[in-house]
C-alpha cells in the first residue's frame, strides 16, 4: 500500500507540474561584457534579461487534464489492491471456519480409528505375530493421523501468509473476531439474481478502462496541439556592444513559433494517437467480453457447487442414518463392534466431504462477490474517487 500511495503522490506532483505550464516560466540572465582589447576598452558592461522560454499554455492544459485522470488511475489502482487484500482475508476467514470443522471430524475420526485397533489387538492377545487385521487397524490410524497433520500445516502456511500480507511479524498471535462470512460479508449476496450490467457498474475493472480511453482521446488532443505556436516572451537592456549611445531603454521583445517543415512528423503522430485510441478501445471490448465469460463460468460453477454440497449433507444424513440403525443391532447383538464402528467412520468421512464442498462453493462465491465490485464497496466507500473523477 505504501507503494501505491507514493505512486499517487507522484501524479500528484505530476499534476501540479502540468497547471504551472499554463503560466510562463521566468528566467533571469545577467551578463557582464568586458573589453580585453580595441579601441573601447575603458570598461565593462552590464545587462539583465527577463526570458520566458517557450509558452504553450494549451499543450500545458491538456496534459494538466491527462495528469488528472493518471493520478485518479493511480488511486484505483491501491483500490484493486485493496480488493485484493480484502479477498485474501475472507478467504483465510472460510478457510478457518472449515479448518475448525475438518479438525474437530479428523479427531473423532482417530478416536473411533484408535478404538477399533485396540478392539483389534483384544482379540488376538497371544498371537505369536501380529495378525493382518491388527496392522490394518494400526495403518489407518497412522494414515488419519497424517491427514490430520497435513491440514494443520496447511493452515500454519495460510497463516503465515495472512501475517505477511497485513504486515504482522512471524511471531506474533493474531486474534481473529469470530464472523459469519455469509451474513456479516456476503449480507444477503446472491449471484444469481447479480447481472453483468451491475457488476460492471461496481468494478474497478470497469472505471480504469473508462479513464484508460480518456487517456487515449488526451493524446490525439496532444498530437492536434503540436500544431499551435508557440509564444516567447523576453524583457532585456539594450546590448552595450552594439549599442555606442547611451540608451537607457528597456525592450519587451515577443517571439512566435510555428511549425512549417517537420517531414511529416506532426501528421504521423497525430495518426499515432488516433490508432492508439482504437487500439485501446479494442483491447477494452475485448476485456469486456472474456471478463462477462468469466462471470457467467464462475456462476455456472457456483451453482453446480450448490447442488453438489446439497447431495453432499444429504449424504450425511443418510450416513447417520445408518449409523443409528446400526447402533440398535449392535445392542441386540445383530451387528459386531467392528461393523458398528466402520459405518460411523465412513460417516465422518461423508462430514469431511461435505464441509471440503461447502467450503469450495463460499470460496467460488466469495470469488463472484469480488468480481461484482460488492467486496470492495461493502468496506470502502468509493464514491470519493468517482466525485473526483467526474
Amino acid at each position: 500500500m505504501q507503494m501505491h500511495d507514493l505512486s499517487i503522490e507522484i501524479k500528484g506532483l505530476d499534476a501540479d507540474d502540468a497547471w504551472y505550464r499554463m503560466f510562463p516560466k521566468i528566467d533571469l540572465g545577467l551578463s557582464s561584457n568586458i573589453p580585453i582589447g580595441g579601441k573601447n576598452s575603458n570598461g565593462s558592461s552590464f545587462s539583465v534579461t527577463l526570458t520566458s522560454g517557450g509558452y504553450d499554455p494549451i499543450s500545458a492544459s491538456l496534459a494538466h487534464d491527462a495528469q488528472l485522470d493518471m493520478t485518479i488511475l493511480a488511486k484505483y489502482a491501491k483500490l484493486q489492491s485493496a480488493s485484493d487484500l480484502l479477498e485474501n482475508v475472507v478467504t483465510f476467514y472460510i478457510r478457518e471456519a472449515a479448518y475448525a470443522e475438518l479438525l474437530d471430524c479428523y479427531d473423532r475420526l482417530i478416536k473411533e480409528a484408535r478404538e477399533l485397533y485396540a478392539f483389534s489387538a483384544k482379540m488376538y492377545p497371544d498371537a505369536p505375530t501380529v495378525p493382518l487385521e491388527v496392522q490394518l487397524a494400526n495403518h489407518r490410524v497412522k494414515q488419519i493421523e497424517l491427514e490430520r497433520e497435513k491440514l494443520v500445516k496447511t493452515h500454519t502456511t495460510q497463516l503465515a501468509r495472512l501475517k505477511r500480507m497485513i504486515d504482522v511479524p512471524a511471531e506474533q498471535r493474531i486474534e481473529l473476531a469470530a464472523i459469519d462470512v455469509e451474513r456479516d460479508v456476503f449480507q444477503g449476496f446472491n449471484p444469481n439474481t447479480t447481472t453483468f450490467e451491475e457488476v460492471r457498474r461496481n468494478s474497478l475493472q470497469e472505471k480504469m478502462a473508462r479513464i484508460s480511453a480518456k487517456l487515449a482521446e488526451h493524446n490525439i488532443l496532444v498530437a492536434w496541439a503540436k500544431y499551435i505556436p508557440k509564444f516567447s516572451f523576453n524583457v532585456r537592456t539594450p546590448d552595450p556592444v552594439n549599442n555606442s549611445s547611451d540608451d537607457d531603454s528597456y525592450y519587451f521583445t515577443i517571439g512566435m513559433s510555428v511549425p512549417l517543415w517537420h517531414w511529416g512528423e506532426l501528421g504521423r503522430g497525430r495518426d499515432r494517437a488516433r490508432k492508439q485510441k482504437q487500439k485501446t478501445l479494442l483491447k477494452n471490448k475485448a476485456e469486456v467480453l472474456a471478463w462477462e465469460d468469466q462471470w457467467f463460468y464462475l456462476r455456472s460453477r457456483f451453482q453446480e457447487q450448490v447442488g453438489t454440497e446439497k447431495l453432499a449433507w444429504a449424504e450425511v444424513e443418510l450416513r447417520q442414518l445408518q449409523v443409528r440403525k446400526n447402533e440398535i443391532l449392535f445392542n441386540t447383538g445383530g451387528v459386531s463392534f467392528v461393523n458398528l464402528t466402520q459405518v460411523e467412520m465412513a460417516k465422518i468421512r461423508k462430514e469431511i466431504l461435505a464441509v471440503q464442498i461447502r467450503e469450495a462453493k463460499l470460496l467460488a462465491k466469495l470469488k463472484l462477490f469480488f468480481e461484482s465490485g460488492k467486496l470492495l464497496n461493502r468496506f470502502i466507500q468509493v464514491e470519493d474517487f468517482e466525485n473526483e473523477e467526474e
